[in-house]
């Protein structure tokens, strides 16, 4: 019998073990998106013969194992739970390296669907910090407007300033007339969780100012400890002010960014504009991830 916790802060050194032994890039296999995002997913997980496998209550569905241990073995026995438990063995969020180890072991014992809407935008460090190049010659126009318009200043998140980023998060509600939306206060709940154990997951986070105004913030942490790629989980900015977005990115990038190689801005969830604005700043890669559901 599997026996399924909640994700704790004390879990990260174990998980960021598992990720590490299998060089993870998957957004959601990562500590920091494992915690925040528990409530609203009532993510559980569980340590099983080196391997760490994570359920997912709301979603109905499991994420892969990954880990040091025997896959098989840790997916045979999540087939064997969902069957005590009376529901389907599915794998959501399932990368394509993930997909086709499954596929390997299983072959047609499970079905294998593209999930587009989930896919990870990662980019380049180097290509988001400088902004060089023809590709990046209208984001680049953008930054160099508002660094020439406003007064501006850019800091790192710190402990003293983050009620200053939750200021931001508040208005950016108030001014779209979303405050009361289901997934604004699901992303208001994972935004506490995220600052609460800020430091504990190695977050990082910048904050820009206008004339001394917070008017943008940027958050995330990096996929692991040692890890070479950092996962943005969240950004929000007031949009009054002209390349707000586009300099919140770039500046962050710079200035916190510098020991990473690649950045992960996560998913465009199917929204149209969300999907223009990721590929615009021309990701490296296109992670793809996969529904994988077993057959009977």
């Amino acid at each position: 019998m599997i026996i399924f916790h909640e994700v704790k802060l004390t879990d990260k050194p174990r998980i960021d073990e598992m990720l590490r032994a299998s060089a993870q890039r998957n957004c959601e296999l990562s500590f920091s998106n494992l915690y925040i995002w528990q409530r609203t997913y009532g993510t559980t997980i569980a340590f099983v013969d080196d391997m760490l496998l994570a359920k997912n209550v709301k979603r109905g569905s499991f994420f892969t194992p990954v880990g040091p241990g025997d896959l098989k073995k840790a997916v045979e026995r999540l087939v064997d739970f969902a069957k005590q438990e009376g529901c389907e063995a599915r794998f959501t969020c399932v990368d394509e390296r993930g997909m086709e180890q499954i596929r390997a072991l299983f072959g047609d014992a499970f079905t294998y669907e593209h999930s587009r809407d989930s896919d990870d935008y990662i980019y380049s460090q180097q290509d988001l910090a400088t902004l060089a190049g023809r590709a990046f010659h209208a984001k680049r126009n953008h930054v160099n407007r508002f660094k020439a318009t406003y007064r501006w200043s850019y800091e790192p998140v710190t402990r003293e300033n983050i009620p200053e980023c939750l200021e931001v998060s508040h208005e950016w509600c108030m001014r779209n007339g979303v405050c009361e939306d289901h997934d604004v206060q699901n992303e208001k709940c994972a935004v506490k969780a995220y600052f609460e154990g800020f430091e504990q997951m190695g977050g990082r986070g910048g904050l820009l100012r206008v004339e001394g105004k917070p008017v943008a913030f940027t958050a995330g942490a990096p996929q692991y400890e040692g890890s070479d790629t950092f996962i943005v989980h969240f950004e929000k900015a007031l949009a009054d002010y002209n390349g707000v977005y586009a300099t919140i990115n770039q500046l962050f990038v710079e200035n916190t960014l510098g020991d990473f190689a690649f950045v992960n801005r996560e998913e465009d969830m199917g929204l149209e504009g969300l999907r223009k604005a990721k590929l615009s700043y021309n990701p490296v890669l296109l992670l793809p991830k996969y529904t994988v559901t077993h057959v009977g």
